[in-house]
Parts: C-alpha cells; structure tokens; sequence
C-alpha cells in the first residue's frame, strides 16, 4: 500500500494492468480458444515457452544474482514450470472448458487463504483480525457465485 507514496507508481500500475489482465484472460480463453479444442498440454508449453522468452532478456541483464546457475538450479526451475506451473494450468484449463470461466476463476480466490494457512502453519506467523474478515469475504463471495451459477 505504500508503493505510491514511495514513489512506485509504475510498480503499481503494473501490478493493477496484470491483474485486469487475469480477469479478461479467463472469458476470453473460453469463448475464442476452447472451442478450438487445442489439447491443454499445448497450451500450456506455449504459454510457459512464450513466457519464458518475455522474462530472459530481464534474467540475463540481472547482475545481482543470488547465486550460481548450475544444472541443478536449471533442473528444478524446469520442474517447477513444468509440473507445478505446468499441471496446474493443464486443469485449469480443463476446469474452465467443462465448467466456465466463472467456475474456474473462484480457484483464484482461495490462493490468499492458503498462503495463510501456510504462513500460520510453517512459518509460525501471526494472523490478523483484518485477514479473518478478508477470508470470510473471499470464501462468502465463492460460495456465492457458485449458488447463482447453480440457481440459473
């Protein structure tokens, strides 16, 4: 929340055009690409193919790396793009084309409270009223878009 004030405001906007993004992307890929019936696998090695090669050239300008590049790094980079990244857009991409774009976005909406679960869980952190609340609104407005898909 202090990216503004700090003087971020690119940051910001980015983060904001990202997330508008998401939320076309979902919609979009259910009426123009579903029905092309390309298999999932596809298009999930050229999503994270194309994304790859948008993100290298700020990879290999970054002079400030952490550590080595062994193949060891390179490896578990390609697992993780691969089979976490990989399998979960292969179902969600699955998910949207049987269920919609509305069922399949509520998955997004779950992330956050995951993450605090975790953090509470693994790294001992501590939760806040606000983030109960936030919860609370995140898993009411789930179930509530779902009953109205259902109702309809």
């Amino acid at each position: 929340w202090t990216g503004v004030a700090s003087g971020q405001l690119i940051g910001v906007l980015a983060v904001l055009a990202a997330t508008v993004g998401y939320g076309f992307s979902l919609p979009y890929y259910k009426r123009n690409i579903v029905p092309l019936n390309y298999p999932p696998t596809s298009l999930m090695a050229l999503q994270i193919t194309i994304s790859a090669l948008q993100i290298a050239p700020f990879a290999m300008f970054n002079l400030e790396l952490r550590g080595a590049i062994t193949p060891q790094i390179i490896f578990v980079s390609l697992m993780l793009g691969g089979f976490g990244s990989g399998l979960a857009y292969v179902l969600h991409y699955r998910v949207t084309a049987k269920a919609g774009a509305a069922v399949a976005s509520t998955v997004t909406y779950v992330t956050p409270i995951v993450a605090a679960v975790a953090g509470v869980t693994l790294l001992k952190e501590v939760l806040h009223w606000y983030e109960f609340a936030g919860a609370t609104i995140v898993v009411l407005g789930v179930v509530i878009s779902q009953r109205q898909k259902a109702v309809s």
